[in-house]
């Protein structure tokens, strides 16, 4: 609004505050939240970026820097040309007599907002400038402007999809109200089984105010990061296809690793050149082996930007060409449960010699093998070590153990299986065989040598 001079009152300046991983439209530089008051002899004023278009100066939106301000007379001539500063400011001084009007160029992606209660420009026929009322030396005149592509983000394919089938396999299920540990109901519950996956699929499009506008809108980027809680462990899938990865071209698409287990995409899409134009595409997130009821969270935002990210913590947007999306949050829940089956095969060797407690002893080796299967799907983190008990009767033929039938007989040794083996299943959901030198393994023998 135009402010006549006041003698006396600060001008105030607020930082534009940048907190977690949402991108923000937001520049290094202090956003002013009122102009300079103006001297008798100039005329001043803020240039804004209005993000949510609504013609207020908001404290948490910055002043615009490098935006062309010129100063005309009455009859139209320009007598003045001017750049604002990088907190949005300019001033054309000294000023005498008047009237005079100030004329604001909108830079490329920009364009004035149509009216609001501090927007002191009206744009007329032609959206990207900006002109005032008439005015006298010793006032501002602000101006709002806003980015002319608008991103937006949504899902498609009914997506997120928390896990993948066979759904609610376990009786103690009551689905879909409740489910067992291990169990999930659906793939739209979001709840996931630890060891499943959770399909993110993002429909991303972009669109402009201005249907002639022939100016395309550079690197569209999607940016989500997704935060284990309460001993989650998760993994980020590979970039998708659709993310552009080109040298030299900032922001670079990328999946990160981040110190505190959370994981980040960065998915530059490239360039919009006509409104409405949307990218389908699916990005995965694994669940490893996870407590039952522990979380992570899901938050997505898109955007377009000409900056490198350099440093998603504190700076995820330097400088955004168009109003971002709507942030969109999705919390999951992993259940897992206790699902681990022991398995055991053994076998019998010829009658060999064999030196045990220095003597040496003629008999039969028998070997057994012993290993742990779970399901592929919804089992806790096993603790290690692992204990359990095995009982062995060596009995003569026709007699029946702990009737005086026992033989004598010794534990020998016990070693990690060097090779795989078809016949103990590591995985019995999916057939996956038991893995070579998978763990080491001790024993203890209670009672004497022809006790079991």
């Amino acid at each position: 609004m135009y402010k006549p001079r006041v003698i006396g009152v600060a001008t105030v300046v607020l930082l534009s505050i940048l907190t977690g991983l949402i991108p923000q439209m937001t520049l290094s530089a202090v956003a002013a939240t009122t102009s300079p008051v103006a001297a008798a002899n100039e005329i001043n004023g803020l240039i804004w970026r209005d993000e949510n278009a609504n013609g207020g100066n908001d404290a948490s939106e910055p002043g615009f820097g490098g935006v062309t301000v010129q100063l005309l007379n009455a009859a139209g001539t320009v007598v003045g040309t001017t750049v604002t500063s990088s907190a949005g400011i300019y001033s054309f001084s000294p000023v005498t007599g008047g009237p005079y009007t100030v004329q604001v160029a909108a830079p490329t992606y920009f364009e004035v907002v149509g009216g609001g209660i501090d927007q002191d420009l009206t744009a007329g026929g032609n959206p990207v400038t900006g002109v005032s009322s008439p005015v006298m030396p010793g006032v501002s005149v602000d101006g709002a402007l806003r980015p002319i592509w608008v991103v937006s983000l949504g899902s498609w394919g009914g997506g997120p999809l928390s896990g993948t089938t066979p759904f609610a396999t376990d009786p103690a299920s009551n689905c879909p109200t409740t489910y067992a540990p291990g169990d999930d109901c659906s793939n739209t519950d979001n709840v996931v089984r630890s060891g499943d996956v959770t399909s993110f699929l993002w429909a991303v499009s972009a669109s402009n105010t201005v249907a002639s506008l022939n100016t395309p809108l550079q690197n569209v980027t999607l940016i989500q990061t997704v935060t284990p809680a309460a001993g989650a462990s998760i993994v980020g899938g590979s970039l998708p296809n659709v993310c552009q990865n080109v040298s030299g071209v900032e922001p670079a698409s990328q999946v990160l690793n981040n110190p505190d287990g959370s994981i980040t995409l960065i998915c530059n899409l490239g360039t919009w050149t006509s409104s409405g134009t949307a990218s389908l595409f699916q990005w995965d997130v694994k669940v490893n082996a996870s407590p039952n009821g522990s979380t992570f969270t899901s938050t997505a935002v898109a955007t377009s930007t000409t900056a490198p990210i350099q440093n998603l913590s504190t700076n995820p947007i330097a400088i955004s060409n168009a109003v971002p999306s709507t942030t969109i949050e999705d919390p999951f829940v992993i259940s897992s449960g206790f699902k681990y089956q022991l398995n055991k095969f053994g076998y019998s060797t010829t009658s060999t010699y064999q030196t045990i407690d220095g003597v040496a002893r003629r008999g039969k080796n028998y070997n057994f093998l012993v290993g742990i299967s779970s399901p592929q799907i919804g089992n806790e983190p096993i603790a290690q070590p692992i204990t359990f008990t095995e009982d062995t009767f060596i009995t003569l033929t026709g007699q029946l153990p702990n009737t005086g039938g026992d033989i004598e007989h010794y534990l020998t040794s016990c070693s990690e299986s060097h090779s795989t083996v078809s016949y103990l299943p590591t995985g019995y959901d999916s057939g996956i065989n038991g893995v070579q030198d998978s763990g080491t393994c001790g024993f203890a023998r209670s009672g004497d040598n022809t006790s079991p």
